[in-house]
């Protein structure tokens, strides 16, 4: 919403960002993977220089899926919201929603009365094991509650080769994808999806 600050870089989704916490140590962070880019880099250190909050945040919609929900637990494993029952805030980390496209007419059914949908992309994929390798297409349901939108996730199509960008026209949903970095993108295409 306009105006509102939901917390980057002080939050990770509903999350405060452990580097900005008085003696933060990244090498016992069971959250970091470290084969990750940004660990092998040395992004994650204890920043005793990270500025305050400018605070209040709003909440990052949670997301009851069934997909794009892994997350890494206390623990240092892969969960998944959907199976441990619960929402996560607001999709599977590192996997760089992006072409977010808003309809009101559903998806291969009737129009919903009064209901939001949205399709939306991932680039890329989670790191480390999350189960969730992202270059999808996603449906996304927006559900009105009395405190606000909840939303839940469907995946609809996967195997892009880093999707970028997406359009509706005429019902018809048009995918662009970008493909590997480097001189040879590989095989890259624009894809047209319809829904009966």
């Amino acid at each position: 919403e306009k105006g509102k600050n939901y917390g980057f870089p002080w939050r990770f989704g509903n999350e405060a960002n452990p580097q900005a916490t008085p003696g933060y140590d990244p090498a016992k962070d069971v959250r970091i993977t470290p084969d990750s880019s940004a660990a092998k880099a040395g992004h994650y250190y204890n920043d005793p220089s990270f500025p305050k909050a400018p605070g209040p945040f709003t909440d990052a919609l949670a997301n009851s899926g069934p997909s794009n929900v892994d997350y890494r637990g206390d623990d240092g494993s892969a969960h998944n919201a959907a199976a441990d029952s619960r929402s996560l805030s607001t999709l599977t980390p590192h996997i760089s929603p992006l072409g977010l496209v808003f309809t009101d007419k559903g998806y291969g059914s009737k129009p919903d009365q009064g209901q939001l949908h949205a399709f939306l992309l991932s680039w890329g994929a989670s790191v480390g094991d999350l189960p969730d390798r992202g270059k999808d297409l996603m449906a996304v349901n927006f559900i009105k509650g009395a405190k606000g939108y909840t939303l839940t996730t469907e995946q609809l199509a996967t195997g892009f080769n880093h999707p970028i960008d997406e359009v509706m026209v005429d019902g018809h949903l048009y995918v662009l994808e970008m493909g590997e970095f480097g001189p040879d993108p590989g095989n890259v295409s624009i894809w047209e999806l319809s829904f009966s």
